[in-house]
């Protein structure tokens, strides 16, 4: 219904924000209440919750945090407020990675998230997402050093050899960390190998 506001933050309060846009304050629970400010001028691509009792908008700074945050509404026992709560504590990155290294206890820092609804979400998750796309489109844009392409095609080569994928992304992220500019698939390959 409401694909995104253009507006200027109003309020900031502990759970959600409010964002002018035409005359109109939109109420809208989000993860950004750190880290927008009152009178700033922001894009918030927006998800409506229609219950019985309540509509409710949820609204994130990226396209990536809405595609995560309808993901994770479709795991058991996740609504919109715990979806809310994992990506104000995590950054979709470490929550990729999370999932990748099946690492409950960080998803478990959330507020009101447990130990068994962390260990859900990564198992529900873990072949919905594609966590090796994710972590190469992450890794390019951060390091510029390695390309998209030459990580898949590492991370692919380390799963053919017998590695879990999550194993592989691990490998890869190390040996990608440690490279040089322009890094080949080979080069990267071989100094994943290294990280066993």
């Amino acid at each position: 219904m409401i694909s995104f506001i253009n507006g200027t933050v109003a309020d900031i309060y502990e759970d959600r924000i409010v964002v002018e846009c035409n005359n109109i304050g939109y109420n809208i629970f989000s993860p950004a209440t750190g880290r927008v400010q009152i009178g700033q001028q922001i894009k918030i691509h927006t998800y409506l919750s229609v219950r019985e009792d309540a509509m409710q908008l949820y609204g994130f700074l990226t396209k990536d945090e809405l595609k995560l945050f309808k993901q994770m509404l479709g795991v058991s026992g996740i609504g919109p407020k715990a979806a809310v709560n994992i990506l104000t504590a995590l950054t979709v990155s470490q929550i990729y990675d999370a999932i990748a290294q099946n690492d409950y206890k960080t998803i478990a820092t959330a507020q009101g998230v447990g130990a068994k609804t962390a260990q859900r979400l990564i198992m529900e998750l873990k072949d919905k997402i594609d966590i090796a796309a994710q972590f190469a489109e992450d890794l390019a844009i951060t390091t510029k050093t390695v390309s998209k392409d030459n990580i898949n095609e590492a991370v692919e080569a380390l799963t053919v050899l017998g590695y879990s994928q999550s194993e592989a992304v691990k490998a890869v992220k190390a040996a990608a960390a440690l490279s040089g500019n322009d890094t080949d698939t080979g080069s990267l390959i071989k100094s994943a190998l290294k990280q066993f």
